[in-house]
């Protein structure tokens, strides 16, 4: 669906090309309800009887010109939120700044560049969702709402493991009492992501040759999705959120054990959870995602850029917050806060880096389930932070694409 079919334009011109032009480049970048009027007289009335998102007007026009119908208008009422661009031949300093001084939005020179033409469209459009907005929230006010827990049977596990003298024995109790859960972790460790020379039979056994710690990261990454499972459907298809993380956390994975981490389960776990704070926006502040959701298809710029303007923190922020409230290790609290930012991670720059190059893995892999509208920019000299080659990226998302498919039946079940 093209994101601007559901504006409608007021173009105020009486030269007949330049009208036309104008109408022509509106209709090209998918604009098909333009209103039209030779002067400002004929442009009030038709504002007296039509809403429309902006305004483009010519300086010089008979009975009224550009100047006078935005001050009329304003005077009004019928230019609230509207906003006002004027295209004219007049090249003169002093009209320009008479205009901006007056409070119109931008001035454009005839004979005008079509890009900076349409760039400006998609600049104001993009100002006036922000200004129709509630004022700006901070972090804390939404997980101070505690906004969501860990699942219970994490929460169950961190309590056994917190107490002196727990053994193999109580931990399997807590993980065997939910019977999905139990199978869910089974078929992961069965599955060629770990590649174990022999059968895993029992939750024992998983700890036995993963370890308290990394099994435990297993757990959450294989109930969080629980945690949040009434996200409306309108802004996302869960199953599709999840396999796009999957794919991430697989990626982090490998990339992890490429680098000799010996707890290529933290990467993992940070890659799953990377984009959580996504769910939480969606689930409390649904008009602000609207927004968000609408001005990333139309302006093509990066979501947690876009978010940063309507909310005044991003999805990564928000999950990095989320998971530090969780008491998650603070090396995937890093790693999730800055994955967009991966050179203004200071603590843990390491993971946050490989979060960072196995989100773009994902996207490559499943871009239709990223929730982005283009591709994500890689942060500059990501590979040769990571000491990897393009050789080396073609390989992490061939492995990948494999291995996610390979489990992603239990996060379905």
């Amino acid at each position: 669906m093209n994101t601007y079919s559901r504006y409608k334009f007021l173009v105020v011109e009486d030269d007949t090309p330049s009208m036309q032009l104008v109408v022509q480049t509106l209709k090209t970048m998918g604009i098909t309800s333009i209103l039209t009027a030779t002067n400002g007289e004929e442009a009030l009335n038709t504002l007296r009887s039509n809403k429309v998102d902006l305004i483009i007007s010519d300086w010089n026009m008979p009975k009224m010109g550009g100047l006078e119908l935005f001050k009329a208008g304003k005077k009004g009422k019928l230019l609230s939120n509207t906003p006002f661009l004027i295209v004219s031949a007049v090249n003169q300093k002093e009209k320009v700044v008479e205009s901006l001084n007056a409070g119109i939005d931008a001035y454009i020179l005839k004979p005008f560049s079509i890009p900076i033409f349409t760039d400006k469209i998609k600049q104001l459009l993009e100002q006036k969702h922000i200004k129709s907005l509630p004022s700006k929230l901070k972090i804390k006010d939404l997980i101070e709402k505690k906004v969501a827990s860990p699942p219970e049977v994490y929460i169950r596990l961190q309590n056994v493991l917190d107490k002196k003298g727990h053994t193999f024995e109580d931990i399997a109790d807590v993980i065997q009492s939910d019977a999905s859960l139990c199978a869910r972790l089974l078929m992961l460790v069965n599955s060629a992501a770990y590649s174990f020379e022999h059968q895993i039979v029992s939750i024992q056994q998983a700890l036995s040759v993963l370890g308290t710690r990394k099994l435990s990261h297993l757990v959450l990454s294989t109930t969080v999705q629980e945690v949040f499972h009434r996200v409306p459907k309108d802004f996302v298809d869960m199953q599709s959120f999840w396999k796009y993380n999957l794919t991430c956390a697989m990626a982090a994975r490998i990339i992890a054990t490429m680098k000799n981490e010996t707890d290529a389960e933290l990467f993992y776990l940070a890659g799953l959870l990377h984009d959580i704070g996504s769910l939480i926006i969606y689930n409390e502040l649904p008009q602000q995602a609207k927004e968000v959701i609408e001005l990333c298809a139309t302006t093509e710029q990066q979501l947690y850029l876009i978010e940063n303007k309507i909310l005044g923190f991003n999805h990564a922020e928000l999950g990095g917050a989320l998971l530090e409230e969780w008491m998650l290790p603070n090396e995937i609290q890093e790693a999730v806060k800055f994955h967009h930012t991966p050179l203004s991670a200071k603590k843990f720059p390491l993971i946050a880096k490989i979060i960072h190059l196995a989100d773009i893995v994902s996207h490559n892999i499943t871009m239709e389930d990223s929730g982005e509208a283009s591709a994500t920019p890689m942060a500059p000299n990501i590979l040769e932070h990571l000491n990897l080659t393009e050789k080396d990226l073609d390989a992490i998302q061939i492995e990948a694409k494999k291995l996610a498919s390979s489990i992603f039946t239990s996060f379905e079940n």
